[in-house]
């Protein structure tokens, strides 16, 4: 309505223009004005609005505003002389790059001819051309260029520095170095990683090696009883400049000598006590010879030991696969001959299918041919496979199939089907501990693991095989000849002869009486010719027939009866004579005193040791940790220890923590006698003693020497059948060190063994090692308490590797920061440490993560949990600055790998996470 509006208005103005200025008498003169649009220009009157002239096409003019760039629009303007004009706008042109590559110092690049844009930019593939070899008095040149583009540059060599050569004496070849005089220096037998200066008479000296600049001698241990003169005879004695440095944990110095230029040297040692190098080096400017060997093949080295009578002067080079190994015996073959080498010290490399290049002399012992006395000059590792043999009732899964090198780590996981669980697992034919359907184990060598299942009657069954060899001989056909095969089972036999076999004679019997219902019953049989039957019965039933069976052969049988709760089974034989090598029983677990705990007491300090052992009513408690632990000590102690009575303590070494929360507080108040206490052979000992028996008058105490000796290595003092405790000697017990006197124990339940030795150190684990070399065995369940703390030299890997854990734990404040209370990783336990025990089992628990830790043992695996521990702490996240509260409550039962703790350590300070665990947080 307004356009309209407006339209009327304009009409009536015109209108009374027209009347005014149009109608002929009053004329107006025309004012032109010019309009237009997209196509024409015209003139109309801009007074009347006339039409002046026609209207007419533009007449364009085009000017470009703005020129196209390669990645950017232009702009150009049409217009016309009558004032119209327009906008256009032009594409962009495109970069144009050129073909050959452009480049600067760091890179080069495709370039735009127009506006230098850069594409495909790659850093130079740089290689270099020695144009001009530089020596001592010229200066050199050479060119460093790209091979991808055009680059170059032109590059001044310094004159090179008088020669120096370096001549290293290390342990398994300390007698090759012809050029070198030595006496009383000597391979250290004991500990192979290092060389023996004799103490008294032992040198090494030489005048053959030109200017000699620095010596440097890697010391085991923390004292230097060797001096260094800077002449073969007389001269100068050297002061030389001491720093601590570790070989593989293992503790020592390296001292080291400014010999400014002498030409000639000599290391004596003169002290009363002997000196062991890891190794030494000397820095010389003379040229010398390593001695030249002949390199021969086993059928040669047969050969010339066979027209020996003891042991060659030359040592050769022989080289072949290595394909057994029996303790210090290694065999070596190329395929047609083989050859036994003699190794005593080389621990590494030396390993099956390995292909060895080794130096020794030949040796004919009695007839045999033999390499002795051999270093390792070079080795070809193998790669090993494992194989997986089909199961009955489950599968076996492994993370790593094929393509493995000696010591990787491989994880195993079983599958039983529904209603199955594993009875046994075996890898290479040798029994292996699991937990959880899962196990590891290091490869060694081509492996192959089979599994047998069995049926799952519920946790608290137990299989138990009763092979008749291991018992002592009855009488032959005595009547009703009773014979118990353990706590839970007994046999009465009749007309039968119970020997290495149980021999059941026509219309003889065989019942087996077991205390929990019995849920599968296997026998195996011998070739005997004859029948039998099985009959069953509850409590006061009368007897069911399970099986009749006719035996000829060797055989095995076995009868599901869990739908039964027979507690006793007879055996009768029905015809003929039938032999059995064994029975096996799937029963109710109806032992009364079930499993033995350890309650691993939560330490408040940042050391401390106290361990609780509870077995049914009897008590052992091991160390009593720092003053500050006393409190925590004495709540275990009124929880745990039932009847008021400690049956044993030990105090494995007189640090205060290990004794003090006894001796400074007051634990054992609410108890009523402490009975036996043992402690180790030290003078320190003996106030603990008095502080303990002034409280309990008729404690028997006992120094571990009165218990064992070099002669007799095991005490073993035995609770029952099933639970003992084995006080072991080690020569640790007579050096001066309170760590390394460390009491040793070995608790053995079942198939289970807890080793203890409170803070026992490298030279003590060494030493312990060839006087019980076979502690452990494939069939165990080995529990270990890390030793000192988890510290660095006491868990190192030779002992690891001893030990075996199946299960380990360790018994240690945690260090916090006072400003943030954030983990100090360099503390105990020690992350390597705690890395190298991990690389045997995953499942290794830390109270100071947990709290108080009850590790339950039921004879065949362990449980562990916490009870929560006392104090927080917070880890710090370096990538995002911010610190995060451990969760205590989640923290109760992980394990160490499991925990923030050591998450955090593997994040923050870039450590291998060589225990192969997943993450946790």
């Amino acid at each position: 309505m307004k356009i309209k509006s407006k339209s009327l208005v304009g009409a009536v103005i015109l209108c009374v223009a027209s009347l005014t200025g149009c109608s002929g008498q009053e004329k107006h003169t025309h004012k032109e004005v010019t309009r237009y649009n997209d196509e024409y220009h015209w003139t109309i009157c801009e007074i009347c609005n006339k039409l002046m002239s026609e209207k007419v096409a533009h007449t364009i003019t085009t000017e470009v505003t703005k020129a196209p760039k390669c990645d950017e629009k232009g702009q150009e303007v049409h217009k016309c002389d009558c004032g119209f004009s327009q906008i256009y706008y032009i594409s962009a042109t495109g970069h144009k790059y050129k073909t050959e590559y452009s480049y600067n110092e760091t890179s080069h690049y495709h370039e735009c001819e127009i506006c230098h844009d850069k594409t495909d930019i790659e850093d130079h593939n740089l290689l270099e051309e020695i144009l001009e070899e530089p020596t001592e008095k010229k200066e050199g040149k050479k060119r460093v260029y790209c091979d991808k583009c055009s680059y170059e540059k032109f590059v001044t060599l310094s004159t090179i520095s008088p020669t120096e050569n370096i001549l290293e004496i290390l342990p398994d070849e300390v007698n090759d170095h012809p050029y070198l005089e030595m006496n009383g220096v000597y391979l250290n037998e004991q500990y192979p990683r290092e060389f023996t200066i004799q103490k008294g008479s032992g040198y090494i000296k030489s005048d053959k090696l030109g200017a000699i600049s620095e010596i440097a001698i890697h010391l085991y241990g923390y004292r230097n009883s060797v001096t260094v003169y800077d002449n073969i005879t007389g001269g100068n004695q050297i002061t030389g400049t001491k720093e601590t440095k570790y070989l593989d944990g293992t503790p020592g110095n390296l001292f080291t000598y400014d010999l400014n230029g002498a030409t000639s040297f000599r290391i004596e040692n003169t002290a009363t006590s002997d000196a062991n190098a890891f190794s030494i080096t000397i820095k010389h400017s003379g040229k010398v010879e390593s001695p030249k060997y002949e390199e021969i093949s086993i059928s040669k080295a047969l050969e010339i030991g066979s027209a020996l009578t003891g042991v060659s002067e030359k040592s050769y080079i022989v080289s072949g696969k290595i394909t057994a190994i029996n303790d210090e015996l290694v065999t070596i073959s190329d395929g047609n001959n083989s050859l036994v080498v003699e190794n005593k010290y080389i621990k590494n490399n030396m390993n099956p299918d390995y292909t060895v290049k080794l130096k020794g002399k030949i040796e004919n012992r009695d007839g045999q041919i033999l390499l002795t006395n051999i270093s390792l000059q070079s080795y070809d590792p193998a790669k090993y496979g494992v194989e997986i043999q089909a199961s009955e009732h489950g599968s076996i899964q492994v993370d790593k199939y094929s393509d493995l090198s000696y010591d990787d780590r491989v994880k195993i996981t079983v599958i039983p089907d529904e209603g199955y669980k594993i009875k046994t697992l075996y890898v290479n034919g040798i029994k292996k501990n699991f937990y959880n359907n899962l196990a590891t184990f290091l490869i060694k060598q081509n492996t192959l693991i089979t599994a047998e299942f069995t049926k799952d009657y519920g946790e608290n069954t137990i299989e138990s095989e009763y092979v008749f060899s291991s018992y002592d001989s009855g009488v032959d056909k005595k009547e009703n000849e009773e014979h118990t095969l353990d706590d839970n089972t007994k046999i009465t036999v009749n007309n039968s002869f119970f020997s290495s076999n149980l021999i059941i004679y026509e219309n003889g019997s065989a019942l087996i009486e077991s205390k929990g219902a019995i849920k599968e019953l296997t026998i195996k049989t011998t070739a005997t010719i004859g029948s039998l039957s099985i009959y069953g019965k509850e409590s006061d039933t009368v007897n069911n027939l399970i099986a009749s069976i006719s035996n000829d052969r060797v055989t095995e049988y076995t009868y599901d009866i869990s739908d039964k709760n027979y507690t006793t089974l007879n055996i009768v034989s029905t015809s003929g004579t039938v032999s059995l090598e064994s029975i096996s029983l799937v029963h109710v677990n109806t032992d009364t005193l079930g499993n033995f705990v350890i309650h691993s007491i939560e330490m408040v300090g940042t050391y401390g040791d106290s361990n609780l052992i509870t077995y049914g009513n009897y008590d052992i408690l091991i160390d009593g940790g720092t003053e500050l632990d006393s409190d925590n000590l004495k709540k275990a102690i009124d929880t745990y220890v039932i009847d008021g009575v400690l049956d044993l303590l030990i105090i494995t070494h007189p640090d205060s923590d290990h004794y003090a929360g006894i001796t400074s507080g007051n634990p054992f108040v609410n108890l009523t006698d402490v009975k036996m206490m043992v402690t180790g052979d030290d003078a320190s000992n003996d106030s603990i003693v008095d502080n303990v028996k002034s409280k309990f008058p008729n404690l028997e105490d006992y120094n571990i020497s009165e218990l064992v000796s070099e002669e007799k290595k095991t005490h073993t003092l035995s609770v029952d059948d099933k639970f003992s405790i084995d006080f072991l000697w080690h020569p640790g017990y007579s050096v001066k060190s309170k760590n390394n006197q460390s009491v040793a124990t070995l608790l053995k339940y079942k198939n289970t063994k807890l080793f203890m030795a409170g803070d026992m150190e490298r030279a003590a684990c060494n030493n312990f090692i060839p006087t019980h070399p076979n502690l452990t065995s494939e069939e165990d369940f080995v529990i270990f308490k890390a030793l000192h703390h988890a510290s660095n030299g006491s868990n190192d890997t030779n002992f690891i590797n001893y030990i075996k854990p199946d299960f380990a734990f360790v018994t240690a404040g945690m260090k916090l920061s006072d400003s943030d209370n954030t983990p100090n990783y360099k503390a105990h336990p020690y992350l390597d440490a705690s890395i190298r025990i991990g690389n045997y089992t995953t499942q290794y628990y830390w109270s100071g993560v947990c709290g108080q830790l009850n590790i339950v043992c039921n004879g065949y695996t362990a449980t562990a949990k916490g009870l929560g521990r006392s104090k927080d702490y917070y880890v710090y996240n370096k990538n995002t600055g911010e610190y995060i509260k451990a969760d205590k409550e989640k923290e109760k039962t992980v394990t160490y790998f499991e925990s923030y703790f050591y998450q955090n350590a593997i994040v923050n300070m870039d450590k291998p996470n060589l225990a192969g665990v997943s993450l946790y947080c």
